[in-house]
C-alpha cells in the first residue's frame, strides 16, 4: 500500500519549510532594523508631544517585529531538530501522514500550505489533531471535528 505514496515529499517538504522559515528570519530582522533606524533618525521637532507619539509608535513596530523574529527563529529550530529521514511505523513528531481526508506534516504549527500542487497541512504536535494522531499507525482511525480520518500511510 505504501507505494502509492510519495514518502520523498518529507524531505523535499522539510527542506522548504525549513527555506521558508529562513526567508522569514531575514525578513523580520530587516523589519527590526528599518524601524530601528527610522526611530533613530527621527529628530525632535518643536512639537514634542507630536515626536513622543512617533517614537512610541515606532517603538511599538520594533517590539512587533522582534516578537515575529523570535517566533520564527523558534520554528525553524525546532524544525532544524526533527530528523525529517526518520522512518516510524507510528505517528511522532516528525511523520508525514497521508490519510483519506488530507496530507499532514507534524512539526511545526505553520498551517495549510501548497507544495508540489498538493495541499499539505503543517501542524504542531501540540495541536488537537496531532494529538489525537500521535502513536496511531497505518490503517487506524481517529475521529475529529465530524470528520473520520483513516491513516494510510506513514512517512
Amino acid at each position: 500500500m505504501k507505494s502509492k505514496f510519495d514518502c520523498s515529499l518529507k524531505l523535499r517538504l522539510h527542506t522548504h519549510l525549513l527555506a521558508l522559515l529562513e526567508e522569514r528570519i531575514h525578513l523580520a530582522k530587516e523589519l527590526v532594523q528599518s524601524a530601528t533606524d527610522a526611530r533613530n533618525e527621527d529628530t525632535k521637532s518643536s512639537a514634542g508631544d507630536k515626536y513622543e507619539t512617533g517614537r512610541a509608535m515606532m517603538q511599538q513596530q520594533i517590539d512587533m517585529n522582534q516578537v515575529e523574529l523570535h517566533k520564527a527563529e523558534l520554528l525553524f529550530n525546532t524544525l532544524k531538530a526533527l530528523d525529517p529521514v526518520m522512518p516510524g511505523e507510528r505517528i511522532s513528531a516528525g511523520s508525514l501522514i497521508y490519510t483519506n481526508i488530507g496530507i499532514y506534516y507534524i512539526a511545526v504549527g505553520i498551517g495549510k500550505i501548497d507544495f508540489e500542487e498538493q495541499e499539505i497541512f503543517v501542524v504542531s504536535p501540540a495541536a488537537p489533531l496531532a494529538q489525537m494522531l500521535m502513536s496511531k499507525k497505518q490503517n487506524d482511525q481517529i475521529h475529529f471535528t465530524g470528520k473520520d480520518h483513516t491513516v494510510l500511510c506513514i512517512c
